[in-house]
């Protein structure tokens, strides 16, 4: 039943998962023509918090985070970055993104059974965005600080 019925109803997610490795393909062929150029000279709390604020900032106008993590994953992955702070910074920007998007899945659906309009959805939840990236980028630039790497 699961490969019949449930498994087609999931083709604009595997469409979005594609999207994103494409992407991550493009850019990297890109990165490579530019002399493998990135964005920062080393990955530690302060540039997880920069991240962090970049993906939740673009997932404002619409893009998915998971085309954020395809991208920045791929400007870091020459950095070597350790990847439980890599790993943290991509679910917050995911958690975060997702609940203040007025675009996301989440927010249209709470937008449709609730007759709620996507301008007051961004209002409704920036505060919460501000802080959550605020709190996020602490407990980045503390864990960059209390565990070697």
């Amino acid at each position: 039943r699961q490969v019949v019925a449930r498994l087609p109803l999931m083709a604009n997610e595997l469409g979005l998962f594609l999207a994103a490795g494409m992407l991550a393909a493009g850019l990297e062929g890109v990165v490579a023509t530019l002399g493998g150029w990135v964005p920062f000279a080393h990955f530690g709390g302060l540039q997880a918090g920069v991240v962090l604020a970049l993906m939740v900032a673009v997932s404002l106008v619409g893009v998915h985070p998971v085309i954020g993590i395809a991208a920045f994953g791929t400007l870091l992955a020459p950095l070597s970055p350790d990847p439980s702070l890599l790993a943290m910074t991509f679910l917050a920007g995911w958690g975060i993104g997702v609940a203040v998007s007025p675009l996301s899945g989440l927010n249209l659906a709470l937008q449709g059974a609730y007759d709620v309009a996507p301008a007051r959805v961004v209002r409704l939840n920036w505060r919460y965005g501000v802080v959550m990236v605020a709190a996020s980028t602490v407990a980045f630039v503390l864990y960059a600080r209390l565990v070697p790497g």
